[in-house]
């Protein structure tokens, strides 16, 4: 599949990227590095542990990450787990982290679809 059709598939709005980026291979290259970037698995080992402080920065860094890509609906389940961080009540953490994660994987399988 190609950008376009990668961002459809995920309803996101691919206009917003581009528009901001301007070239369709400038946003190919960003979502190659995303594949590799650890930002995400970094959240997760920090709640596997249960180190408040760290969920809090790389929620907030992952956050960074996918609003860079105007994955909004991405950003909305980071926003709820900054909040359920913020109160400190685990068993939330690990319920939203859950709903993050399968989006995770879902869009991270749909980039390596696509012809980058």
């Amino acid at each position: 599949m190609n950008v376009k059709e990668f961002y459809d598939s995920i309803n996101e709005n691919y206009q917003n990227i581009l528009g901001r980026l301007q070239n369709e291979d400038l946003i190919k290259s960003f979502l190659k590095m995303l594949l590799n970037d650890d930002t995400f698995s970094n959240l997760e080992n920090a709640i596997i542990k249960k180190k408040y402080k760290e969920m809090k920065n790389y929620s907030h860094a992952f956050k960074g990450v996918c609003l860079n890509f105007d994955f909004l609906k991405i950003v909305e389940i980071v926003i709820e787990l900054e909040r359920v961080i913020n109160d400190k009540n685990y068993k939330l953490v690990r319920n939203v982290f859950a709903k993050l994660k399968e989006e995770y994987i879902n869009i991270t399988d749909k980039i390596k679809r696509c012809d980058l």
